[in-house]
C-alpha cells in the first residue's frame, strides 16, 4: 500500500532514524504540516497512567518517547477503512530493541480522528490473537483438569 500522508512510509522504511534523526523529522514534519491539526492530541497510555501529547511537536515527542528503546521499526499497513470523521488502518508493526536479536512482530489499530480535513487526533492499541471461544468458556477437557476445592474431607 502506498503512504498516507507521509504519515505511513513504505513498509521497508525504518521509522528510527525518520522520527529520532533531526533533518529527516524536518522534512517529514514539513510534508505532514498541512495535514495535522494545530490542536491534534495523541495520549499514550502505559503502566496504569496517561501522557497527552499536543501539536505537531507533540507528535514528535511522542514518537521519540515511543522509539526510544527500538534500533529498528517498521509499519505496514494492512487496511484501512473510512469511518466518516475517523479512518481505521490495521497494521502490522514489526521492530527489534537494542541487545536483541529477535524481531517482535505485532497487529495494531490505528484510529485518527479528522476534523476540519485535518487530523485532529490519534489513538493506536494492539490487536492480540482472536480466542476460539468467547471469555470464560472451557472445554470439557480444560474442566476436567481445573482445579476446585474437594467437597470430601
Amino acid at each position: 500500500m502506498e503512504p498516507v500522508l507521509g504519515l505511513y512510509p513504505a513498509p521497508d522504511v525504518d521509522w528510527v532514524p525518520l522520527c529520532c534523526d533531526d533533518s529527516l523529522w524536518a522534512a517529514q514534519a514539513e510534508a505532514m504540516a498541512p495535514f495535522i491539526h494545530a490542536d491534534f492530541e495523541r495520549v499514550m497510555y502505559a503502566l496504569g497512567s496517561e501522557r497527552r501529547y499536543v501539536g505537531l511537536d507533540g507528535l514528535r515527542a511522542f514518537l521519540l518517547d515511543w522509539m526510544a528503546p527500538w534500533i529498528m521499526y517498521r509499519v505496514e499497513m494492512e487496511e484501512a477503512s473510512d469511518l466518516g470523521e475517523r479512518v481505521l488502518l490495521l497494521n502490522h508493526d514489526r521492530g527489534r530493541r537494542e541487545g536483541s536479536t529477535h524481531e517482535v512482530r505485532g497487529r495494531v489499530a490505528a484510529v485518527w480522528t479528522i476534523r476540519d480535513g485535518k487530523i485532529a487526533a490519534s489513538m493506536h492499541t494492539p490487536l492480540g490473537p482472536k480466542p476460539s471461544k468467547p471469555w470464560g468458556w472451557r472445554s470439557r477437557r480444560c474442566q476436567k483438569r481445573t482445579w476446585r476445592p474437594s467437597s470430601r474431607r
